[in-house]
């Protein structure tokens, strides 16, 4: 995992946040899905929302609040260009977490039709209005140490998990940005792979 610091102005981010908090969140965000075809079991059920979703190369679905998420697609566009990338946006999710209400080790791999994709990358924008202790993302590494990060750039394949912060009523928002890295052969076939 690469961290990428300093891309934002704090006010930026505080302003994000508000729009977070104001966002409808639904208790539909289950981790670690053991159920097929609708995946309605898993370990723990988080809250979460949907803002952007590209079911093929020419139809997107924007969630409920079309405008936030153009807003979100910037977001992307910014740590893109502090990340050196170039990279596909597939999807942007996001869960919003309390106290007591901490992830599991878990994989953002995206599997597409029972197959699973190796060119994926997410980004992880971590977020709190709370300006001290905010929560914080846990990667763990290949030896089994434990590295946190507040935001960061990776391969969807590492484990990882979402620790809240220790302070009541606080939200710990996590912004999940899936990519894809896309060959010229890719793009022109990403139909069939999505």
């Amino acid at each position: 995992m690469r961290v990428i610091d300093n891309v934002f102005d704090n006010r930026y981010l505080f302003e994000l946040v508000d729009k977070l908090k104001k966002t409808a969140w639904y208790p539909d965000n289950i981790a670690n899905v053991s159920t097929y075809p609708y995946g309605n079991v898993g370990s723990h059920v988080l809250l979460g929302s949907s803002f952007f979703f590209r079911e093929d190369i020419n139809t997107i679905d924007y969630g409920a609040d079309r405008n936030f998420s153009l807003d979100l697609i910037q977001t992307f566009y910014a740590i893109q260009r502090a990340a050196g990338r170039n990279l596909m946006l597939y999807e942007i999710s996001g869960n919003m977490q309390m106290v007591g209400m901490d992830g599991t080790n878990h994989y953002d791999n995206l599997e597409v039709g029972g197959q699973q994709l190796s060119n994926v990358f997410s980004y992880i924008l971590m977020l709190s209005g709370d300006q001290g202790e905010g929560g914080s993302h846990v990667q763990l590494l290949p030896r089994g140490d434990l590295q946190v990060r507040e935001r960061g750039e990776g391969r969807g394949e590492g484990p990882h998990v979402a620790i809240c912060c220790l302070c009541g009523y606080v939200p710990l928002f996590a912004l999940l940005m899936t990519l894809l890295m896309l060959s010229s052969t890719d793009y022109w076939s990403l139909n069939r792979l999505i």
